[in-house]
């Protein structure tokens, strides 16, 4: 490169004094060229070399390098009647023949990057087998997904053209890919230019454009594939390699969450952190998110050793300067819990050690009570007594208006709470809840389930066809608990403003046809009956409570009206009775303590009450019987 920039330059140079002289140079200045020529070829090199011409890969040149190419020659020209006319002292250097040599230096080396580039675009190999894909989306990030496409044959696509919504953008074309008409075209397009695979490059778009794509491609039987969203893409710039399948997350019926990264920074950083069921789904989650706001040290609890093995190993691969410890601990055991807190001193508390599987938990009564009541009981005054800063109870949407165990345990483990944060014998540790619907791709959501049932070849179970839940995902979920905690008063419950609930019918047949099926045909979708515990939908509060707004958008504080129940000390002697049923197993005087302690709890149908042996039976609803009051 450095030896062509050289003729080039000379080339220039020579020709640029033929047109100052039109065609004919005189003897004279002949002399001139020749003794000027060696200080030309220095400067130029020097300039080319300072502006970083042999630094770039020549194949790839863009705009900033023609650019650079620019500055080089017109510095290098002034440079060059500097030396000669003010430093050699050698007269007669014409301004007419410098404009003239920067010009053709510009035109020819410029020139030559540019062919290199032509060159491998014009030539590049085409991969045998690439498919035929179209672009939704011809905006910045479709164009940088075409570019890397035409760059990289390895990606074996071969883009055939754009759809998009704007007028103005029809007909255009965007590195030679043609705009070919609307998204609402998607499927005549398709057929015409026999494409079966589809990139949506909107990365901005909202959940209800998602979907409409979605629909609009499933039903022209297109494969489709994805440009994450904004908040999911580094510095928001789009890359072929980020392209992925579209995932149920992507079709979620409400726009995703946006919180403030920054206040939980400076909130969790340099704190000690204690996260217990810290190898479940959300505790993980939890886990994963606080060691990267660089906590004092992070303690990771659960009675899982599997689980806790699997997350302990992933942070110290992840977040190797995070300081942590993994402890076996079960939140039933309260000395144990004492001793983790007077070596650690947790400054904040995670508490999402629960059992949550609502129709397991009917036949396991005296279980759900222990963890999720006895448990939390135990951590709080725990909490209190080591004077931690903020405990943060991880709670859920059945402890509205509860028709299963599992929502009324954690109901009571609410009113605990909320309870004793009005007693100001407890202390200055801020308590609070968070309360959520279902999260995607937690071990106790469907969809897992639903994926290997689709893997099996169907059919999917779902017990009514009318059943509704609320879904975020996981990352959602965590930040919300997360935010909160910088939020949180005593005793306060968040949730967030999940929009609208969804048919687990409709998730069923979305994961269907994201697997390439159709619902119907090659899977079959099967109603099984409710099972004990459920109801057909959920709530985020009750007709007893107000939900205001805080400083987070889509994140509502729950406000109870009047009086929240008993006190204190009838409580804590309500909660030592039901922990006494539970270890005894007497599960029927155990649901009417239930109830004492949660009124509004209303089981939607008759839940089990096995004796020991009789529990596998009853996990699956197949011992039942009627509940007194």
């Amino acid at each position: 490169m450095v030896l062509l920039d050289i003729v080039l330059s000379v080339v220039a140079y020579f020709v640029a004094n033929l047109i100052r002289f039109e065609g004919a140079i005189p003897p004279r200045d002949w002399a001139f060229i020749g003794r000027t020529l060696p200080n030309l070829i220095v400067i130029r090199f020097l300039c080319f070399t300072v502006f970083g011409l042999y630094r770039g890969i020549w194949t790839y040149a863009s705009i900033n390098d023609l650019i650079n190419v620019a500055k080089a020659s017109i510095v290098g020209s002034l440079a060059l009647w500097v030396v000669v006319s003010r430093v050699l002292g050698m007269p007669g250097h014409s301004r007419g023949v410098l404009v003239a040599d920067w010009l053709l230096v510009l035109l020819l080396i410029g020139g030559s990057r540019l062919w290199l580039r032509l060159w491998r675009e014009l030539f590049r190999s085409k991969p045998s087998g690439a498919q035929p894909v179209l672009i939704i989306g011809a905006g910045g990030a479709g164009e940088r997904i075409v570019r890397d496409l035409l760059r990289d044959p390895k990606l074996r696509y071969q883009p055939i053209g754009y759809l998009d919504d704007a007028p103005e953008r029809r007909g255009g074309r965007i590195h030679g890919v043609p705009v070919l008409g609307s998204i609402q075209e998607v499927e005549r397009i398709a057929q015409a230019r026999r494409a079966s695979q589809v990139i949506i490059a909107i990365p901005s778009a909202s959940c209800a454009t998602r979907r409409r794509i979605f629909e609009l491609c499933s039903a022209a039987g297109l494969a489709m594939k994805i440009v994450p969203g904004t908040g999911q893409l580094l510095n928001g710039t789009a890359r072929a390699s980020l392209v992925r399948d579209v995932r149920l997350e992507d079709l979620l019926r409400r726009e995703p969450l946006h919180l403030d990264a920054v206040a939980v920074r400076s909130y969790l950083h340099g704190r000690s952190v204690l996260v217990t069921g810290a190898g479940g789904s959300i505790g993980s989650e939890i886990c994963r998110q606080v060691a990267a706001q660089e906590p004092e040290f992070l303690v990771l609890l659960d009675k899982s050793e599997n689980a806790l093995f699997e997350i302990d190993t992933e942070l110290g691969e992840r977040f190797p300067r995070t300081k942590r410890g993994a402890l076996l601990v079960d939140i039933k055991h309260r000395h144990k819990l004492d001793e983790v807190f007077g070596r650690y001193r947790p400054g904040v508390v995670f508490n999402a050690a629960a059992y949550k599987h609502v129709p397991l938990m009917e036949g396991h009564i005296d279980e759900a009570v222990l963890n999720n009541v006895v448990g939390t009981r135990n951590l709080v005054e725990v909490a209190v007594a080591h004077r931690t800063a903020a405990f943060v109870l991880i709670s859920t949407d059945k402890a509205v208006n509860p028709a299963s165990v599992m929502g009324a345990t954690k109901r009571v483990a609410e009113r605990y709470l909320q309870t004793m944060a009005a007693d100001p014998a407890r202390g200055e540790t801020v308590l609070c809840a968070v309360r959520f619907g279902n999260v995607l791709g937690s071990s106790g959501s469907v969809v897992p389930l639903f994926k290997k049932q689709i893997e099996r070849g169907g059919p999917i179970t779902i017990t009514h066809p009318d059943m509704t839940r609320y879904f975020m995902t996981i990352p959602e979920a965590v930040q919300l608990v997360l935010r909160a905690t910088t939020l949180a008063r005593d005793g306060e419950i968040f949730v967030l403003d999940m929009g609208e609930p969804i048919r687990i019918a409709d998730m069923a047949r979305d994961l269907v046809r994201l697997s390439g099926l159709e619902p119907g045909q090659d899977i079959d979708i099967v109603f099984t009956g409710v099972r004990p515990g459920e109801r057909l939908k959920e709530e985020l509060w009750n007709g007893a409570e107000d939900m205001e707004p805080t400083a987070q958008d889509k994140l509502m504080v729950v406000r109870r009206r009047g009086s929240d129940g008993p006190d204190l000390s009838m409580l804590l002697s309500q909660l030592s009775e039901m922990e006494a049923l539970a270890k005894a197993a007497e599960t029927h005087d155990l649901v009417r303590a239930l109830r004492r302690a949660v009124p509004e709890y209303q089981p939607s149908t008759a839940p089990a009450h096995p004796s020991r042996g009789d529990r596998a039976e009853a996990s699956r609803g197949l011992v039942d019987g009627p509940i007194a009051p």
